[in-house]
């Protein structure tokens, strides 16, 4: 999980993976996420009901 403004960095994380490992992005813009939106996230992502990057 990290923080950016900039919503290339997911870009960036998934060709770097070269397919071996799941991205997921959480674009927040400038706003910090706060931690109960974070767990949700990942509820999702474990729950299979979020697309992968």
């Amino acid at each position: 999980m990290e923080m950016v403004t900039i919503p290339q960095v997911a870009e960036d994380v998934f060709l770097a993976a070269h397919g071996t490992t799941p991205v997921y992005a959480m674009p927040t813009g400038r706003e910090i996420a706060k931690s109960e939106q974070i767990i949700a996230y990942v509820k999702e992502i474990l729950a299979g009901t979020k697309e992968e990057y």
